[in-house]
């Protein structure tokens, strides 16, 4: 509703955005996945690419969700310094996050009867014969969701969008049957997303983030990248005393599990510096994996409603029979 205006020179204000975006960002790699043009588990690896990332971003603590749907006029640009700290606009994938939370409480404390699709069937109602701009605020949302089953829902609004948090809460992923961790092989999406930005990720390794010709273009704040004195626009011209490539870099990290460090030779403006990043993990790229105890309600929200139907059509004359 704050971003309904009739004039121009009127302010808008984005609080509320989290949910208009958050909610189309959920509800796009839903439908791909239900139209097939997804597979069950690209759709999870998705998941996986958003949390991973999210899970990065120093700035939780001190900036909350809501905030970066306020700020999103300054956060659109994407300024090349300090987007870790200052966050980007990160009520569309965290707000995604919500509404997948979301979802899951609703099928749970349903037994299944109800889903996210019966919230957008009442929030998105229109009267095809009388068009009408009709916008949305918080009480709205809330009543809608408390429609469907009896939860806390502003308290879990409060949780996740105004109050700042040093991590990232994956309660959502629980829910729906998963849990974070990380793989020490590359996976396919990681080598795509490389490929179409041109870069060289050991974000969730030693906490950098290189371009193909090897210039730094993100360190994560506190990482042991940060801490060792990699920065920004450094170029990184040798890994373990021979000249820099991207599979000698890829090894010299899968290798620190026996040596216990990296070392880098960078170039800095005309100067020549050499950095040892302590590290002793190896490769390590973010994934979820299957908690045994929960169901799995990821593969089940991206099951084609058709589907669904003729499932549960099944089942009755099962049942008749």
């Amino acid at each position: 509703a704050g971003m309904y205006r009739t004039a121009f020179h009127t302010n808008k204000q984005t609080e509320l955005l989290w949910i208009y975006e958050g909610l189309t960002q959920y509800l796009g790699h839903v439908l791909t996945a239900r139209s097939d043009l997804f597979t069950v588990d690209e759709h999870r690896q998705w998941v996986v690419m958003r949390v991973g990332y999210l899970t990065l971003r120093a700035g939780r603590h001190w900036r909350l969700l809501a905030d970066t749907a306020v700020a999103n006029y300054t956060l659109r640009g994407s300024s090349p310094s300090w987007n870790d700290l200052r966050r980007g606009q990160d009520y569309y994938d965290e707000g995604a996050l919500f509404w997948l939370e979301a979802d899951c409480i609703i099928r749970e404390e349903s037994n299944g009867a109800y889903s996210l699709d019966d919230f957008c069937r009442k929030f998105f109602v229109a009267d095809g014969n009388h068009p009408l701009v009709k916008p949305y605020d918080l009480e709205e949302v809330i009543a809608d969701l408390e429609a469907l089953v009896d939860h806390d829902w502003r308290g879990l609004i409060r949780r996740r969008v105004y109050q700042a948090s040093d991590e990232l809460q994956l309660n959502a992923l629980w829910r729906a049957g998963y849990e974070f961790t990380h793989l020490d092989k590359r996976p396919k999406i990681v080598e795509l997303r490389e490929a179409d930005r041109e870069t060289i990720t050991a974000a969730h390794s030693l906490g950098v983030t290189l371009s193909d010709d090897a210039e730094v273009l993100r360190v994560t704040p506190g990482s042991l990248a940060d801490d060792a004195g990699l920065a920004t626009n450094m170029e990184v011209v040798g890994v373990n005393g021979r000249k820099f490539s991207t599979s000698r870099f890829r090894k010299a990290i899968a290798r620190s599990k026996n040596s216990g460090k990296v070392d880098l030779l960078v170039l800095e403006g005309d100067v020549f510096r050499s950095i040892s990043i302590p590290y002793d993990g190896g490769e390590r790229y973010p994934a979820i994996e299957r908690l045994p105890d929960r169901p799995d309600l990821l593969s089940a929200i991206c099951t084609p409603q058709a589907v669904q139907t003729a499932t549960a059509a099944v089942d009755d004359n099962d049942a008749e029979s």
